[in-house]
């Protein structure tokens, strides 16, 4: 096989199998996997296409109005995506109008052992609801 060769999902299933978890949707190389309670979920997105590189992404629940974004809370996140272990925030723009922000991590899959899988998953998890409460305190929630 090539250096790119799909093998949708391979690592994810390996990492989820030794941890003892259960995949909660998967669709060829897209793997989700649910973190925290019913009401407070955060889904950890995995992107795991060939040999090489395994890419992780959590979005916050928020959607911010444009009017929201400007100073403050792009500073914040700017700051914030500099200060994380993993990860770095990014904003994406909703077709449906407003904004909301995404962490997202690429990990080099040779690197990659279950317990640095899950430290990955749950850092990117705590690390959006760290940043959904902060845009909650200062009111940048539309």
């Amino acid at each position: 096989m090539g250096l790119f060769s799909p093998k949708p999902g391979r690592i994810t299933g390996n990492m989820c199998r030794q941890l003892g978890w259960t995949i909660d949707e998967q669709e060829g190389i897209v793997s989700a996997l649910n973190f925290g309670t019913p009401q407070n979920m955060r889904q950890v997105i995995v992107l795991d296409s060939n040999d090489v590189l395994v890419t992780f992404f959590c979005k916050i629940n928020t959607v911010f109005s444009s009017r929201s974004l400007a100073g403050e809370l792009l500073f914040a996140t700017l700051r914030r995506s500099a200060q994380t272990k993993f990860g770095k925030w990014v904003l994406m723009e909703r077709r449906e109008g407003g904004y909301w922000l995404q962490i997202g991590y690429a990990a080099l899959a040779a690197g990659l052992t279950p317990p640095l899988f899950r430290m990955i998953c749950e850092e990117l998890s705590v690390e959006t609801a760290r940043m959904e409460q902060f845009a909650e305190e200062e009111g940048f929630v539309r």
